[in-house]
């Protein structure tokens, strides 16, 4: 995988220095083959399992986990975490440079910014 992998942990890294904020963060290739998972500071246990269910929502959904929350809504009550899926924001899809697909799944302490974590690094990688 090159050096994807080390990209994402210096920018998962940064984003925990500026934000000051604790950040489970997973990544997985276009086969679903979880690549990286990364804590940084202080962030409570069940956000590593989120973390991994938002990537791989969006792996299997091939699509941002809220937005496909919202599809799902649209025909009926759902819940935010249903076993191995997690509809809550912050799992998106990305395409590096080389146009190859990955999926992130970011679960923070504070889960009013994890999509806005995933997008950034979404748009870095």
């Amino acid at each position: 995988m090159d050096n994807i992998v080390i990209r994402f942990a210096k920018i998962v890294e940064k984003i925990h220095d500026e934000m000051n904020v604790g950040i489970y963060a997973s990544m997985a290739d276009n086969t679903g083959s979880m690549i990286a998972c990364i804590k940084m500071g202080e962030v409570a246990r069940a956000s590593f399992e989120i973390s991994q269910k938002k990537t791989m929502t969006a792996f299997e959904f091939k699509n941002y986990t809220d937005v496909i929350y919202n599809v799902l809504s649209k025909i009926g009550t759902q819940p935010l975490i249903d076993g191995k899926y997690c509809f809550l924001p912050g799992g998106v899809v990305l395409h590096d440079n080389l146009q190859r697909e990955f999926f992130i799944g970011i679960s923070t302490n504070n889960p009013d910014i994890d999509k806005e974590i995933a997008k950034k690094l979404s748009t870095v990688l």
